[in-house]
């Protein structure tokens, strides 16, 4: 990880921005707007997506089981602009896949999907 100092921010000042600057990130291919670790961030995908953000924010993560067989449950954590985390759980491994979301991104990936819909509806409401 890329910061050994650790950066004090509020549940409304964590933003895409400040964990794109805390890790190093890679855009997924074909997914605009949607980015996982790079290897250069090694030891990130021990972390749960709390541990990630930074348990102090106590921002409510998610869970969601998805429908179709052998997929991995999932893990989704908003900020408060409409970005997050969106973390897939390795249950073989116990390793989290962390991707990051722009707001467009988010909202695509949940809609694909087909979960998470009244995240998306209640977004502003949560950080008023």
């Amino acid at each position: 990880m890329e910061n050994a100092v650790a950066i004090s921010t509020s549940p409304k000042e964590l933003t895409f921005a400040f964990l794109f600057s805390k890790y190093h990130w890679k855009e997924i291919a074909n997914c605009p707007g949607r980015y996982t670790l790079t290897k250069e961030s090694a030891g990130a995908d021990q972390l749960t997506p709390s541990e990630l953000v930074g348990e102090q924010h106590q921002l409510p993560t998610h869970q969601f089981q998805p429908k179709k067989e052998r997929r991995d449950p999932l893990l989704v954590i908003m900020f408060p602009g409409g970005d997050g985390i969106i973390t897939y759980v390795k249950q073989e491994s116990g390793r989290y896949v962390h991707t990051l979301n722009t707001p467009s991104g988010m909202e695509r990936k949940l809609r694909a999907m087909d979960i998470g819909v009244h995240l998306l509806e209640e977004r502003t409401s949560e950080f008023e």
